[in-house]
């Protein structure tokens, strides 16, 4: 018997049109187009992780070069951390160690070189005992050991 009212007043169909309702879903759709939540989420869903960082949330060579450090961990789909050079960095600039989510374990072979050329576009390091793998704008560079 009790049950049987429980449940009648739980499924008695409600006006979804009345005042509260409606200043309810006018509210959560202006905070929504405010933040900017549906492209958001657009990026978040269709996106991972690292893809979000380096289109996103970091240049790719131009300030800090970590979204270029992005790309190259993905394209050549390294575990170690390779040895980063930055040339361009500030004192403020923290080590890009942190991109590759590992124990400071360390691939010697391999190299970063970030912001290479100077203001009179001359080479600021010696390629002889080295490949390039990747060159974007001969400024940052992904390298090997020969």
């Amino acid at each position: 018997m009790i049950f049987n009212k429980i449940t009648k007043n739980l499924f008695k169909k409600k006006n979804l049109f009345t005042k509260d309702y409606i200043i309810l879903i006018l509210l959560f759709v202006f905070f929504s187009i405010s933040i900017d939540f549906f492209r958001k989420s657009y990026f978040v869903i269709s996106l991972d992780h690292d893809s979000r960082q380096s289109k996103l949330a970091y240049d790719h060579c131009t300030a800090t070069g970590t979204g270029y450090i992005f790309y190259i961990k993905k394209k050549f789909n390294l575990n170690k951390s390779p040895k980063i050079m930055n040339y361009g960095g500030t004192a403020k600039s923290p080590p890009q160690i942190w991109i590759f989510n590992t124990n400071q374990a360390k691939n010697e072979n391999k190299l970063i070189v970030l912001f290479n050329l100077d203001q009179n576009n001359k080479f600021r390091f010696d390629f002889s005992n080295y490949n390039v793998e990747d060159n974007y704008k001969n400024d940052c560079l992904y390298l090997t050991k020969k």
